[in-house]
């Protein structure tokens, strides 16, 4: 399995105390290698946020596709056959005042 960042975006709205809006895309590869079919339980987690001006919106994969918990966990319950690969994407955008410190978004 591996998981890696395909794109970035930063988007800047309003002149005057305007909002800012960051992007975040990743595909998560899962492989197997088996001689048999396996299901696969995928975990990951959109970032939390303690501010209500701070807003995470999931774009993609449709919430109807997969499970979002209250910690903002998304699980995937993936079917692999022998020697197939699979691709998971997932997409996200943060928005926030222009103005506002956030972390972790380098």
């Amino acid at each position: 399995m591996s998981r890696k960042l395909i794109n970035r975006f930063l988007e800047s709205k309003g002149l005057l105390g305007g909002k800012k809006k960051v992007a975040f895309e990743y595909e998560i590869v899962l492989t197997n290698t088996r001689k048999t079919e396996e299901s696969v339980n995928v975990i990951d987690q959109l970032p939390i946020s303690r501010n209500e001006k701070i807003r995470i919106e999931l774009l993609e994969p449709d919430e109807r596709n997969v499970q979002i918990d209250q910690q903002k966990r998304i699980k995937w319950l993936v079917q692999l056959k022998p020697n197939e690969t699979k691709r998971l994407p997932l997409k996200y955008q943060i928005e926030f005042p222009k103005d506002a410190r956030v972390s972790g978004l380098e």
